[in-house]
């Protein structure tokens, strides 16, 4: 499969046109298991569904009790002001350390060049591995982003990317940049999402560890814009790609193995450098909220449209 670059050392995998054009996810049609444009309640993986919903009630109720699925009223007050926010303690360890074996034999299989630091991606398309589709729909990570969209679901993401930061890397990031703008779609129009999902594979607890770096509030800042100039404007940004907007202070993401990163699609985010000694490991969903496509020029315009649950609050 060929991959192409942008100027941020992010790898992007093209998606097939024609079911971008049908509305569908890859998922839906290469498996066959999720009915076409209807909501997402399971995902093949290895041959067996695994429930994101309808779990038993002690199996929620554990889950609540490890870090809940679900957020409160300070954390998502938290995403609708600054744009993000670290959920602690969502993922299992065993889910992973089942990760972390995937991702050592694809290495091993697919290695970066010799003497490569800095950021090294592998983009995976449906039909997913195990380990990693389990991330997302064998644990509480969909529930957790679907408080923030409620009564809304997602549609299944198209694909899943594997973020490695290799020390040592020597590197400040001069700005912020959005997702799904390079290279464009073949239709026309921008890969805009509704929310990243991060899952912090190794602890990032320190600084300069290869921590990922966002702008907070950014994303409203980014939604003036587009109301002002228009949302094709997002077509014809400059490099980056984000808007020529004034921006907060930079702040690096810090969190641990196991923590969960919801992100808005809006937020200035990039590449930090890596002083740490170890390879920083990460994995990042790009989830659409269903109906999405139709009304991406509204939403680049009103940042907590699809966010019904915090919409309330002033921006």
């Amino acid at each position: 499969m060929q991959r192409r670059s942008d100027l941020f050392g992010f790898l992007w995998a093209p998606l097939p046109v024609h079911l971008l054009h049908q509305g569908h996810s890859v998922i839906e049609v290469e498996r066959g298991k999720v009915p076409a444009g209807g909501p997402v309640n399971g995902f093949e993986v290895g041959g067996e569904p695994i429930q994101a919903r309808g779990r038993s009630r002690r199996k929620e109720e554990a889950a609540t009790e490890e870090g809940g699925p679900m957020l409160d009223r300070q954390q998502k007050d938290t995403f609708a002001e600054e744009g993000y926010v670290v959920v602690p303690r969502v993922i299992a360890p065993s889910l992973i350390d089942a990760v972390r074996r995937e991702i050592e034999n694809r290495v091993a299989h697919e290695p970066p060049a010799a003497g490569h630091v800095g950021p090294h991606q592998y983009f995976l398309m449906a039909p997913l591995p195990d380990a990693l589709g389990a991330l997302l729909f064998g644990s509480p990570v969909l529930r957790a982003a679907e408080s923030l969209i409620a009564p809304g679901k997602f549609e299944a993401p198209d694909h899943v990317q594997v973020a490695l930061n290799i020390p040592p890397f020597i590197h400040r990031p001069g700005g912020p940049h959005m997702d799904g703008l390079t290279p464009p779609d073949p239709s026309g129009r921008p890969g805009t999402f509704t929310m990243l999902a991060g899952i912090f594979l190794t602890d990032q607890m320190s600084e300069n560890a290869g921590n990922l770096w966002v702008w907070p509030g950014s994303h409203r800042s980014a939604a003036a814009y587009f109301r002002e100039q228009g949302p094709e404007a997002i077509l014809s940004l400059p490099i980056g790609p984000y808007p020529p907007v004034e921006l907060s202070e930079p702040r690096q993401v810090v969190g641990r193995a196991g923590d969960l990163l919801l992100a808005h699609y809006l937020l200035g985010h990039n590449i930090g450098g890596n002083k740490s000694g170890v390879t920083r490991e990460a994995v990042y969903f790009r989830l659409r909220r269903e109906g999405h496509r139709a009304r991406w020029r509204d939403c680049v315009q009103d940042p907590l449209l699809e966010f019904e649950p915090v919409a309330h609050h002033t921006l």
